[in-house]
């Protein structure tokens, strides 16, 4: 009976364990197919963004500018704006940039980062027919420092404007121009960002 008894027990742990184990892999595999939904969505976003940029873009007529709202959704500030002049190096700039007429015109994209390799993955380009285009967005503050007891010395400063515009969550609105030879696209709600570089503060004094 003992013998019963203990077979039983060890039967159900393992039945137990088994249900577990499929129940937590059941579970992965639901939450992994919710963030892949999740990330399909994002993605169709983003490139519903770009279509109605783009959209306004090829109303405008050469020398004309406008205001133009666009829709914010979830995790869009994840993705940017990004352009490549037709002057651009092969080597630094996505390859879904090269079409058009011998590979010559600038391209446009919205991407999931900054950099070509990320549009080239996952973002999302067009070709515009200008030799240039300029994109500017959040202006960067960097402050070279050094930290002494009770004083914060800031060595330099620069300032640059960032070649890319983050999209929002919210409402935003970008200024679009367009002048001969030149797209521009301008962040109207872009904000200062500060980093800042510490020196480290040395009390030694130099030798004699």
């Amino acid at each position: 009976m003992k013998r019963k008894a203990d077979s039983a027990f060890f039967l159900n742990k393992i039945i137990g364990i088994v249900l577990a184990l499929f129940g937590f892999v059941l579970f992965g595999f639901a939450f992994f197919k919710l963030y892949e939904v999740n990330l399909n969505q994002e993605s169709k976003n983003a490139q519903k963004t770009f279509d109605l940029l783009m959209t306004k873009l090829n109303t405008l007529q050469e020398g004309q500018s406008t205001a133009v709202t666009l829709q914010g959704f979830k995790n869009a500030d994840k993705w940017y704006f990004i352009g490549w002049s037709a002057e651009i190096g092969v080597d630094q700039k996505p390859n879904k940039c090269f079409f058009g007429e011998a590979n010559r015109e600038s391209c446009l994209c919205v991407c999931p980062g900054t950099t070509f390799g990320e549009c080239q993955e996952k973002g999302f380009c067009r070709d515009i027919n200008f030799e240039n285009v300029a994109v500017y967005g959040d202006t960067n503050l960097s402050q070279l420092v050094q930290l002494e007891p009770g004083k914060r010395i800031v060595l330099s400063t620069e300032t640059n404007i960032l070649p890319y515009i983050r999209l929002s969550k919210q409402l935003f609105e970008i200024t679009v121009s367009k002048q001969k030879n030149i797209l521009t696209l301008v962040d109207t709600d872009s904000d200062v960002i500060r980093t800042e570089i510490k020196v480290p503060f040395s009390s030694s004094k130099p030798q004699p």
